[in-house]
């Protein structure tokens, strides 16, 4: 069954949403960079990807994370952080990725594709959704001053997984004066601000703490949870929060 988790709410009132059965879901993980020139038109895919998503109801989640690996070559990236780059890397060794690139896009941990390859990637991702889901995941938060508690409950074996919150941009735009995209206005879908984990999963439920992120408004932020194994990356469930 495909059906999109999705629950808009204030951040002082909550519409919870449990899963009552196991149905595939599809996380699209994009490494990318303001100083990369080819990352605009892997940008606007995964617009598309939003968009398509968002229109059929397709349980197909994207989050696009800055490295700083282009910041040498006459821009610094505001939103690139050196923890993103380094899960570039832990992808790579899991997938036996020897070239370093930007765009490079990962599904539900997997690949390791051009941010370009639109066809190689719709066909993972419809093979993906294809697949029989090994769990589910629901989650609710509740405002705890500065962070967000946020309670998963899993549906579904959850052996060696741990449970990754993501704050996100919905969209930013943002103009660059140097390097390879000098001089261009360009629009990010989903970048990633923040990640907390926890570890600990017991009776196939759990909580995990994360700080809000300071000064945005809530309704430019996402949070989006998903499921990962600890050894081999894979991803098994994700759940979004749409805030407003």
């Amino acid at each position: 069954m495909k059906k999109k988790l999705a629950i808009i709410v204030l951040f002082f009132g909550l519409q919870p949403l449990f899963a009552q059965q196991i149905f595939p879901t599809v996380l699209v993980e994009m490494f990318s960079s303001e100083g990369c020139s080819s990352c605009a038109e892997a940008d606007g895919f995964m617009k598309e990807l939003i968009n398509r998503a968002d229109s059929t109801h397709a349980p197909v989640f994207v989050l696009d994370y800055h490295v700083d690996i282009w910041n040498r070559s006459g821009w610094v990236d505001p939103y690139s952080k050196s923890e993103f780059t380094q899960k570039q890397k832990n992808y790579m060794a899991q997938q036996n990725q020897l070239s370093h690139y930007t765009p490079m896009v990962f599904i539900n941990g997997l690949g390791g594709l051009p941010g370009g390859a639109k066809k190689e990637i719709g066909l993972r991702i419809q093979q993906q959704l294809a697949q029989k889901p090994k769990l589910n995941i629901a989650t609710q938060v509740k405002k705890a001053q500065d962070s967000m508690l946020v309670q998963f409950s899993l549906n579904g074996p959850a052996d060696s997984c741990k449970v990754v919150a993501i704050w996100a941009y919905k969209q930013i735009t943002n103009k660059v004066t140097g390097g390879e995209n000098a001089g261009k206005e360009l629009t990010h879908h989903h970048v990633v601000i923040s990640a907390s984990e926890q570890t600990t999963i017991q009776n196939n439920q759990g909580s995990l703490l994360t700080p809000i992120p300071a000064n945005i408004a809530p309704n430019q932020l996402l949070l989006i949870t998903y499921v990962q194994h600890v050894r081999t990356l894979q991803i098994f469930a994700t759940d979004q929060l749409d805030f407003r």
